[in-house]
């Protein structure tokens, strides 16, 4: 049995907001001498085997300047959920029989996360403006804090959120993310 540290998931967005999706950049490195697209916006670097290298934008001539995404809230709990829509495939063997067989298609996941309102970090309009704007996010969801922990990146849209809070109380927040494109995995 795994334990998942309970305030493992990240929320992030760029600077002045993104209502499209970031490009991501299929590399074999982020350093000097790899190829990247340098239209000058920020992209995710990934490998052809789905592994997230980081994130930032590239000069032309291969290098890439990594960028910092500002942190609009970290969860005290939160879910991952991921799932693999399955086909079935039946076919005829020549002899009368059949063999079910069953593939993999299109992939799903998404994220729910709660925590704590901070008013020195703004979090309440951090996330109240990402929803109402419709920006994405880039949400990163870490299995532990050692070094060499698995994580898994992401792009994703607010589905929801919902922010609480009473006289003498900590106000708390609850989003619902829903995933665009690749999770990717990435080992810190």
């Amino acid at each position: 049995m795994a334990l998942i540290n309970a305030n493992a998931l990240a929320v992030y967005y760029v600077d002045g907001g993104s209502t499209s999706p970031l490009d991501v950049q299929v590399v074999t490195g982020i350093g000097a001498g790899d190829t990247a697209t340098s239209d000058g916006a920020i992209d995710l670097y990934v490998t052809s085997a789905d592994l997230f290298l980081g994130a930032g934008t590239s000069n032309g001539s291969g290098a890439v300047s990594e960028s910092t995404f500002v942190l609009a809230a970290a969860a005290t709990s939160s879910t991952l959920d991921f799932s693999n829509s399955l086909e079935e495939i039946v076919a005829r063997d020549g002899t009368g029989a059949s063999t079910k067989n069953i593939v993999s298609s299109a992939q799903d996941w998404s994220v729910s996360a709660d925590g704590l309102l901070q008013d020195t970090g703004d979090t309440a309009v951090a996330l109240t403006d990402l929803a109402r704007e419709g920006n994405y996010v880039i949400v990163k969801f870490a299995t532990g804090t050692a070094a060499g922990s698995v994580q898994y990146v992401g792009q994703a849209l607010l589905e929801s959120a919902s922010l609480t809070g009473g006289v003498d109380e900590i106000a708390t927040y609850s989003v619902s993310l829903s995933g665009h494109g690749k999770l990717y995995k990435y080992t810190a």
